[in-house]
């Protein structure tokens, strides 16, 4: 075990404090294996997207995913499975669909009488999908009698909805159905299907997830007929609140798309934005998309080098849309004018939502800069409405549904800036997939205000409502905390970044200390056991609820909603990081469960997700419906297919390493390259991660990229490679921050092969190593007479040092927007005994290292 110096925590201004710090050090190893499977081959979890699996007729009662079931050895039917893929289990023909307007989450199952009467005790049950890019999948698992009538069928499937009708059963099957039900939820295989009542137009929605690829302007036009006098947005615009229904929305849209036309704006070209979300952004966003242009949200903190090199001529940038003219963005556009004209971008217009300021009018720059109210007005200046209107929709019905349409900028694994492209086709399917997985209707409402630049955020607060026709209030433009915005609107679905829960808590905390103590505890018993009966409950198992619950939930559990403003949310999700366990659960005991969401800009922003009846603790979810999830569980490399997987990667014509594509139809330009994922539809995830028995998704270790708190990815070869450019005694840096708000490192300074025995006595543990001839040059640099590690975890003047070369970092890193706050000099170096290497790879396992340096790290955190 570690010893009271075996690490020391530089936060400027007090460098002493290692004794606390290592106080709560704890060896620990960490093996990411599956304890249900003896098997290393690759597990999978499929809904549906393989196209070797017969199709399956479309009924409105069913999710729109669809399942892989192939029948268990010796069940009892005689029928072959077909070798080229999963077989379906087809609904038989004369049951009629239920009953509409009600959501039944039940087990699909289908009864064959030889099966009931040859079924054993146990049964071993496979499952066989198509292997690429692994060899061939299997996946055992016993199913013991206690799982009820399941493990009379001889089935096994995986994520997905195989059907079944409670007509199926008789009366006093059904009966004893209930009846065991609590026992049942707890059951294997229980978690393995979903499915969801139709409910309003849920079939053109599922008809949207399976077949029907379409575009945003078309799908947005369906929207406004449908809820042509339902709002559709809400916020605040100078100083008064507004409201704008579907059809005062459209009417916005055309206005903006009429004014882009006049700028001179054209199909393939890009528009850059970098602001928050408000209603003219609304608008904007889909202007631009009705066009057949392409979006590019970016995050304001890009240096003004990245934005005239990367990612305006990646993007094809002619239009510049931001709140307020930033200095970085005033040096870049600067630049850019600057440029001789044959290589200068043809930046036509800036336009500044949030007013012309002083910024704006000291632009030194040819082109067109505008503000918010003339961005309205321009439409009209050269062309009447009604000779206009036609243009606008003939270009949008040449639109294509496989045409990009949006661009996420980020850094590679190397730290070079990249964009992932995403068509319209992506962003629907994906945004159809959440609204039939949540089960939202037109009659929700949403509030606004992740940071855009996210593709998951535009996802939910801009492409979802155009699905689902749901009410979006744009919290930022009201100038107040955010808590206020919630409380005052109230929505009925709420989703927040670990950053933002975080702050949540605190009201919480403040909230339930007004609560007797004895009070709570038995409040929050009865809403933890409500939150795990209903894991996967059946047919109406979500209006089941025991009469304690339902005290608790008037005489306490409410109350505390309130004061928090959740109290009209049906659900509650986390994305863009993992969340905290012990958040996670503080949440749950005050009756609103989180449901984790994962995904990358890759996958459109979701690739698993949990949402009510199908969730696991501490997981990514289980794979979006229609797309499929491959583990292979020694590896633990995780690959994905479906129809939110992206188009591929685009790199600046001035990065050295770029991959050259396939241009864009009706375009000779040669800006324009493009990296694709592996040739047969599979992406490779960024992160380690293995599937539970249940088919979720956890996330085992991060690989290229450390996740934020606030859902930033930030690579971390560029850092590390840096750090040790900058620091040539250092034998080793590591790269830490994930789940936090900023960043941190680990530093190793180099040791002696030859350690005096009389300094590890002294010093009793691995801080008596005795420094490399390299620690020892820069130590005397900089005034330190440290010879030990130990020693020069108490020197000040090593503190002074590292602080110093962090100041140094970020002109030598190349990514911006991110600093390396806080650093840690350890004593003893990882290891593969110890944990805290990989043993095939040598690489750093993070997880392994934050959980033995669990207080450590906390400390540094705090």
């Amino acid at each position: 075990m570690p010893s009271a110096e075996s690490a020391s925590v530089a936060c400027r201004p007090d460098t002493s404090r290692s004794d606390r710090h290592a106080a709560g050090l704890a060896g620990a190893t960490h093996r990411n294996t599956n304890d249900n499977t003896n098997s290393s081959a690759p597990k999978m979890v499929s809904n549906g997207s393989d196209t070797t699996a017969a199709a399956r007729p479309l009924t409105s009662d069913m999710i729109s995913f669809t399942a892989t079931v192939v029948q268990a050895p010796n069940s009892g039917n005689t029928r072959p499975p077909t070798s080229s893929g999963d077989v379906w289990t087809p609904k038989p023909s004369d049951i009629p669909p239920p009953g509409r307007h009600r959501r039944r989450f039940s087990l699909h199952r289908k009864t064959n009488q030889d099966e009931q009467e040859n079924c054993s005790h146990n049964k071993k049950v496979t499952i066989l999908h198509q292997s690429r890019p692994f060899s061939e999948i299997k996946i055992e698992s016993t199913v013991e009698r206690m799982s009820s009538d399941l493990s009379k069928n001889g089935y096994m499937y995986s994520r997905g909805s195989f059907e079944s009708d409670p007509s199926l059963m008789d009366r006093s099957d059904r009966r004893s159905s209930a009846t065991s039900r609590a026992s049942r939820v707890r059951a294997w295989s229980r978690a393995l299907s979903v499915s969801h009542e139709a409910d309003g137009d849920a079939t053109s929605i599922a008809a949207m997830i399976t077949t029907t690829p379409g575009t945003v302007w078309t799908t947005f036009l369906k929207t406004v007929g449908s809820f042509a006098d339902e709002t559709a947005l809400s916020g605040r615009e100078t100083v008064s609140d507004v409201s704008y229904s579907w059809a005062q929305h459209a009417v916005r849209v055309r206005c903006v798309a009429r004014a882009l036309l006049q700028l001179g704006f054209c199909a393939g070209e890009g528009v850059v934005i970098s602001a928050q979300l408000s209603p003219l952004l609304q608008a904007v966003n889909l202007a631009v998309a009705s066009l057949g242009g392409v979006v590019a949200h970016v995050r304001s903190s890009w240096s003004a080098r990245e934005l005239r090199d990367d990612i305006f001529p990646t993007a094809r940038a002619t239009v510049v849309v931001v709140d307020s003219l930033t200095d970085n963005f005033r040096e870049a556009l600067e630049a850019l004018d600057d440029q001789p004209e044959a290589l200068r971008r043809p930046i036509r217009a800036v336009i500044v939502l949030g007013g012309l300021d002083a910024a704006a009018a000291d632009l030194h720059a040819s082109f067109t800069v505008i503000g918010a109210e003339d961005l309205v007005a321009i439409s009209s200046l050269a062309t009447e409405e009604a000779a206009m209107t036609p243009s606008i929709d003939s270009l949008a019905s040449s639109v294509m549904p496989g045409q990009c349409c949006l661009l996420v900028f980020e850094y590679d694994a190397l730290g070079r800036v990249r964009a992932a492209e995403l068509s319209h086709d992506n962003v629907l399917f994906t945004a159809a997939a959440l609204v039939r997985s949540f089960g939202l209707i037109n009659r929700d409402r949403l509030i606004g205000y992740l940071p855009l630049h996210h593709v998951a955020s535009q996802v939910l607060e801009l492409y979802m409502p155009v699905i689902a026709g749901l009410s979006v209030v744009c919290a930022p433009t009201y100038n107040r905390p955010l808590v206020r915005v919630v409380t005052e609107h109230k929505p009925t679905v709420f989703f927040a970044a670990p950053a933002t829960w975080t702050r949540f808590s605190e009201q919480v905390y403040r909230a339930k200390g007004d609560v007797n103590a004895a009070i709570y505890r038995w409040a929050k018993i009865r809403a933890t056991n409500n939150s795990q009966k209903l894991l996967f409950a059946r047919g109406k198992g979500a209006k089941h609820r025991s009469l304690g619950y339902m005290l608790a939930k008037a005489l306490v559990l409410n109350n505390i909603k309130k004061k928090v403003g959740l109290e009209s949310c049906t659900a509650c999700y986390s994305l863009l990081a993992p969340l905290d366990f012990e958040l996670e659960r503080l949440f749950k005991t005050v009756d609103t469960p989180i449901y984790q969401l994962f995904g990358t800009a890759e996958t459109c922003g979701f690739a698993a997700i949990n949402f009510p009846h199908a969730w696991e603790f501490g997981s990514s979810g289980r794979a979006l419906p229609g797309t499929t999830i491959r583990c292979d569980e020694r590896s633990q490399e995780t690959v994905l297919r479906g129809r939110n997987v992206f188009m591929g990667y685009r790199y600046s014509p001035n990065c050295d390493n770029y991959c050259p594509g396939p241009e864009l139809d009706g375009d000779d330009e040669s800006d324009q390259y493009t990296s694709t994922y592996n040739s047969d539809g599979w992406l490779r995830l960024r992160q380690r991660a293995f599937l539970t028995p249940t088919g979720f998704l956890k996330i085992s270790d991060p690989r290229d990229f450390l996740v934020l708190s606030t859902g930033d990815w930030v690579p971390i070869q560029p850092f590390e490679f840096a750090m040790m450019e900058l620091m040539p005694e250092l034998d080793r840096a590591v790269l830490i921050g994930d789940g936090h708000t900023f960043l941190s490192a680990l530093f190793f300074l180099k040791t002696s092969a030859m350690t005096s025995r009389a300094a590890a006595g002294n010093n009793k543990h691995a801080g008596g190593r005795l420094l490399d001839e390299d620690a020892l040059k820069v130590g005397h640099a900089v005034g330190s007479s440290a010879t030990t590690v130990g020693e020069a975890i108490r020197c000040q003047q090593w503190a002074v040092h590292f602080d110093s070369v962090l100041e140094e970092l970020p002109q030598v890193c190349c990514i911006s927007g991110y600093r390396v706050r806080k650093w840690i000099l350890m004593a003893a170096d990882f290891s593969v005994e110890s944990g805290e290497l990989d043993p095939d790879t040598g690489d750093v396992c993070r997880r392994a290292v934050d959980r033995k340096y669990q207080a450590l790290l906390d400390s540094l955190y705090s």
